[in-house]
């Protein structure tokens, strides 16, 4: 479907060693926020363990070690060898498309890639014909081994005036 807007994917790369000590960083906040008490909170509420909520990574190791088919740490193994499995699926996907702009992250920090980032941005902008245009894009956080979805709104000018994030 058309939009009145141009649209600027932007991916951020990072080295494989430093995404999946994230992956697994989050993994363990996750777990101490309370996974299982999540998942244990929506059997209780009626949900079916074969449910397709159930199936998603995380629910589906909790109830394997409910089900004392695994122990609590392997569950937490599982948990993070299933979301890098999952990372790596979606480097795959998205570097199949040439529309995405890479950012590097590798050898520098974050603080280093956000002043980059708006430059980036800035510099595609001005490679069109200078209507103002929408950016939407998705990364991962400092935070979250999910993607955020992002949404800027650019000006004329190249002036942000609108941002949006939010969990995918």
């Amino acid at each position: 479907m058309p939009t009145a807007f141009r649209i600027l994917k932007i991916g951020l790369q990072r080295e494989r060693e430093d995404l999946f000590d994230r992956i697994n960083r989050r993994v363990d906040i996750m777990i101490q926020d309370g996974l299982e008490a999540e998942v244990r909170t929506a059997l209780a509420n009626g949900t079916a363990q074969d449910a397709l909520s159930m199936t998603s990574i995380g629910y589906r190791q909790m109830i394997e070690y409910f089900n004392e088919e695994i122990s609590f740490d392997r569950a937490v193994e599982l948990i993070k060898r299933d979301t890098r499995h999952f990372a790596k699926r979606q480097l795959t996907w998205f570097r199949h498309d040439p529309n995405i702009q890479w950012v590097d992250k590798w050898g520098k920090t974050d603080e280093q890639v956000e002043a980059e980032l708006p430059a980036n941005i800035l510099a595609v902008y001005k490679e069109t014909s200078g209507l103002g245009y929408a950016v939407r894009c998705s990364a991962t956080s400092q935070y979250s081994a999910e993607p955020m979805e992002m949404t800027f709104a650019i000006d004329a000018e190249g002036k942000i005036f609108f941002a949006e994030f939010c969990k995918t």
